[in-house]
């Protein structure tokens, strides 16, 4: 689950700027200050946020949150509406999907695993990642050249309600 999340998340660094900028047809420099704004935001509120509500949220659903904030983003680029408003939507959105699910992952590997054990779950979970980051630009940008970004969006939608829908059959299985 970590790596289908891994690669669809990471669309907002490998295709989404090239997707801006040939079918919205931004320029370089808005495409950059909307990457920035996806640090910033992570910066300004992540920290915070965290910190009120670290043990008092179920992982699972977090998660599955975060999955969430992902489809609402994918439902931005794929509704035919080009604007920089939508795009700012599309960085918040996942910008919370990175807020809501990616400190759980983390928590949740560190949590499974006995201590002796540890330093094997943080490996599995850091190849999940490094998997994710290889296969993410290759595979998109792959798809958008054979089928267009658009319809590649649409599979990453896909993938990304499957991944909510998943993370909520770990909550019902692990609760």
């Amino acid at each position: 689950l970590v790596a289908f999340y891994g690669i669809t998340f990471f669309q907002l660094f490998s295709s989404m700027p090239l997707f801006f900028k040939e079918v919205w047809g931004m320029s370089e420099a808005k495409i950059g200050l909307l990457l920035s704004l996806n640090g910033l935001f992570i910066v300004l509120f992540e920290m915070p946020y965290m910190r009120k509500i670290e043990g008092k949220r179920d992982p699972w659903l977090m998660m599955a949150r975060g999955c969430g904030a992902m489809v609402l983003g994918y439902l931005l680029i794929v509704s035919g509406y080009q604007s920089w408003v939508m795009a700012i939507g599309v960085i918040i959105l996942f910008s919370f999907s990175e807020m809501f699910a990616m400190p759980f992952m983390t928590q949740f590997a560190i949590a499974r695993a006995s201590i002796e054990r540890r330093g094997q779950y943080m490996a599995l979970y850091s190849m999940a990642f490094g998997v994710a980051h290889a296969l993410a630009p290759m595979g998109a940008l792959f798809m958008a050249d054979r089928i267009g970004f658009i319809n590649m969006y649409v599979v990453a939608l896909v993938i990304s309600v499957l991944l909510v829908l998943a993370f909520f059959f770990m909550i019902k299985r692990l609760s």
